[in-house]
């Protein structure tokens, strides 16, 4: 782990001074403009994010309330798709049950075909009521996916700007990133 931090700074501050002795102001200038530019990037997707109601959601309320609520989704969605699931299995059961041992479904007893029915219809609800349960356990899912990747805009957004408030920072970003790859294709043992 040590070792590799040191090859990551080493390469980066290798690539640091190549990049400052052999580029020319413009292309130093084209690197920044280019900084610029993913910055406006960001901030647009980020606006476009605000935009989308699970996002909003994410955003607008409190940390704790958010992770509250998407627990207990979560928990929900787990606790109703099992419990939903085996009612479900138990009322197809009884209604294929019923309909196998009754020969002849035209002429059933009417108790025959209420009771039908109503296995029939408690499957029915259990079958929506797992599909809710489902849902419920994909919002939460989707709540934490869309936490994470605010998080990671939020890190990246925070890391690009206070690069473009230094000088040489499109630079040293752009070294950063040669030595990441560096980094990268050391490890796969190129």
């Amino acid at each position: 782990m040590v070792s590799t931090s040191v090859v990551l700074l080493g390469t980066a501050a290798f690539c640091l001074i190549i990049l400052s002795v052999f580029l020319s102001k413009s292309q130093q200038r084209c690197i920044a403009d280019w900084n610029v530019l993913v910055w406006a990037t960001l901030d647009e997707f980020r606006g476009y994010l605000g935009t989308k109601r699970l996002f909003k959601i994410v955003l607008e309320d409190s940390p704790p309330i958010t992770a509250l609520a998407t627990m207990g989704c979560f928990v929900g969605g787990l606790f109703g798709m099992s419990t939903f699931g085996v009612i479900f299995a138990f009322g197809l059961c009884a209604l294929l049950g019923g309909i196998l041992v009754n020969e002849n479904v035209a002429f059933l007893q009417p108790r025959v075909a209420i009771l039908l029915w109503l296995y029939g219809s408690i499957a029915l609800v259990a079958l929506v009521g797992f599909f809710q349960s489902v849902r419920m356990l994909g919002l939460s899912v989707a709540a934490v996916i869309a936490a994470c990747i605010l998080i990671i805009l939020l890190i990246v957004e925070f890391v690009i700007r206070r690069l473009a408030e230094y000088q040489k920072g499109p630079l040293i970003a752009f070294s950063l990133l040669v030595a990441a790859a560096a980094s990268f294709l050391k490890a796969l043992g190129y």
